[in-house]
This record gives structure tokens, sequence and C-alpha cells, in this order.
């Protein structure tokens, strides 16, 4: 059948083109439905997320350990509160990396201050759909805080200053005193 042939049927029985038009706008809608169900709603309900479609939320601080962030979602499970950080990029072949784990445990950390009890895991969602599950244990909160006091110990090289083009970027740029305009 040619393409012109399968124009002129549909455009003469514009009933049943509805009819597939509409038939695809609902399978699209139950496929987005049950993918949601694999992502952080597959851990518990949602309380807050990072993105232009929930309400305003705003980033967890704690002065105890002069830190602030926001996860991507923060989800209420039986467990307890579960921090998800989302990756846009694909799974790392050999496992998250270091970055991505120290990053979710700055999240577990910034919710056990918030809450008082420490949230039992965190979740990294790859944009491949492949989650990982990191179990929030005691020596790797212990890994974070003394990571943090090696970060804040250290001092810039001499001669260093701030590139004018990243400081405009920056989302940290009215606290620093170095910022450069």
């Amino acid at each position: 059948m040619s393409t012109d042939a399968i124009l002129n049927f549909f455009l003469t029985r514009p009933a049943l083109l509805l009819i597939i038009i509409l038939g695809l706008t609902a399978l699209y809608i139950i496929i987005r439905i049950l993918k949601s169900f694999t992502g952080p709603l597959k851990y518990g309900r949602v309380i807050s997320a990072d993105h232009a479609n929930w309400r305003e939320t705003k980033s967890i601080y704690s002065r105890r350990y002069n830190l602030a962030g926001k996860p991507d979602y923060v989800v209420n499970s039986r467990e307890g509160i579960i921090p998800i950080e989302v990756k846009s990029s694909s799974a790392p072949r050999y496992g998250p990396y270091d970055s991505h784990k120290l990053q979710l445990m700055a999240y577990c950390l910034l919710l056990e201050e918030k809450y008082g009890t420490p949230p039992p895991y965190g979740v990294i969602q790859y944009g491949d759909g492949h989650q990982v599950k990191i179990r929030y244990t005691p020596q790797l909160r212990q890994d974070l805080i003394n990571i943090m006091q090696e970060m804040r110990s250290l001092t810039l090289p001499r001669g260093w200053h701030p590139d004018p083009h990243r400081c405009r970027n920056c989302s940290l740029r009215e606290k620093c005193n170095m910022a450069v305009t």
C-alpha cells in the first residue's frame, strides 16, 4: 500500500483516525503512570521534590555540619524517610561513582538532622532506569564527615582567583567572599 492510499484511507474515515489518536493518547498516559511506579513512588509517598512541577521546597540546612542541599525527591516509606537522587546519565558500568554516593550520603545526613532519625538508605536513580540503593551506615556517615572536614581545611593555591564565568552561574555567589562579577 502506498503512502497516498494510507493517507486517503484515514482522511475518508475521520472517526477511525480520532479513535486511533485517542487510543494512542490513552496508551501514552497509561505507560507514564506505570513508569512513575518504578521511580520514587516505588519507595513510598513523595513528600518533597526538587523540580518545577512540585510546590516550592527549600534546601535543608544543617548548622551543626554547615551543610545544605535539596534531594531530588524525599520519600516517606515504611522504612523511614528516604532521599532519592536522580541522575540523567546512564548507570556507570562498575557501580555508582564515589561523588554520587557522597552526595546521597550528604542528603541522608541532612535528613537525619532534620527528622532526628537516620534514613535506612538512599537511592540513586539513573537515566537508563537503573536504581541503586545505598545503605546509610555509621561508617559512610563518618566518611562523609571526614571528607567535609578535609575539604574545609584545604587552602587555595597561591595566586588563584575565581573564574568570572563560573562565578556568574554559581548558586553560592551571593554568599561567597571571593565572587567575581
